[in-house]
């Protein structure tokens, strides 16, 4: 959606500036509590690898995709109840960790 891609654009910005050069940057992706394990696993690491791959796009080739490291949690750490579609929708998510 529009908040999405403001969001992706915003971090595609801020990942260029100097303070972030040496920083680890991981992408992490996670589900709602629908479906199997083994399928939350696969469609959350896909969720992280499209928003890598839409930094990597904005950037213009000042962000690489080896810069970021993408991972998928599934449906692990929700933030909010799975039994609505409003928390649904909460938790599928990718969170940005920076170390």
């Amino acid at each position: 959606d529009n908040k999405a891609q403001a969001d992706v654009l915003r971090l595609s910005e801020l990942l260029k500036t100097p303070q972030y050069n040496d920083a680890e940057i991981l992408l992490i992706g996670f589900t709602d509590s629908i479906g199997g394990t083994e399928l939350n696993t696969v469609l959350s690491q896909r969720r992280a690898e499209q928003v890598a791959a839409d930094i990597v796009n904005i950037a213009g080739g000042s962000i690489t995709a080896d810069q970021l490291t993408t991972l998928g949690f599934g449906a692990t750490n929700p933030v909010a109840c799975n039994t609505d579609a409003a928390g649904q929708d909460m938790n599928r998510r990718v969170e940005v960790w920076v170390r």
